[in-house]
């Protein structure tokens, strides 16, 4: 049975999508899993400092050790990360009715992978 999503499960799905995207890699890679798992514990996470101080912020601000410090886990989660400049070209209602077009598709060459 698959898993039902919820805010806080969302969240993380955004945090870790928004981090690889734009970072290209987890930060707190590792050599195994068990070694990441440290880093996200016990280390903070680098940036490089080409990143927009938009973006810087809120990357940090998903990463935050403290659950409580964390972006979009308090109890005004939904207006925090809505509001955040880092999305304000998003239309949320149009988000969240799935309408709209993505603002970029990316162009498939091949369906092949290659591990």
């Amino acid at each position: 049975m698959p898993h039902k999503m919820n805010k806080r499960d969302m969240i993380r799905a955004l945090r870790n999508v928004i981090c690889e995207m734009l970072a290209g890699q987890n930060p707190f890679d590792a050599e195994n899993q068990k070694s990441t798992f440290k880093n996200i514990k016990d280390k903070k996470a680098v940036f490089s400092k080409h990143f927009l101080q938009e973006a810087l912020d809120v990357l940090t601000s998903f990463l935050a050790k403290k659950s409580n410090n964390r972006f979009g886990a308090g109890r005004y989660a939904r207006s925090e990360v809505t509001t955040h400049p880092f999305f304000r070209n998003i239309d949320w209602d149009k988000a969240e009715a799935k309408e709209g077009e993505p603002p970029i598709v990316p162009k498939i060459v091949s369906a092949e992978f290659k591990v």
